[in-house]
């Protein structure tokens, strides 16, 4: 990830820093699930923070930037975590 562009199905959004390395990270690993405590860890290094309701904050960002207002790209599997849907 070099800008914060994104374009998917001829759409285009502008993410943070913080959205682009979320999506970049889900990306890079496709169709598996992350606990919202592992997304914390890989794109924040951080193992200590208990604010895991920022991960959802920034999924709902980038879903309204990318035009996934359903969540059929990044996927919520309740009690577990997000995923990347790459059918």
């Amino acid at each position: 990830p070099v800008s914060g562009v994104v374009k998917i199905d001829n759409k285009q959004g502008i993410l943070t820093a913080v959205e682009l390395k979320i999506l970049h990270f889900l990306a890079s690993h496709p169709n598996q699930i992350w606990h919202r405590t592992e997304i914390l860890s890989k794109v924040w290094n951080d193992n200590c923070n208990k604010d895991e309701r920022k991960v959802d904050v920034h999924i709902s960002q980038i879903r309204k930037k990318i035009g996934d207002k359903k969540g059929e790209l990044i996927k919520t599997i309740r009690g577990k975590g997000f995923c990347l849907n790459v059918a």
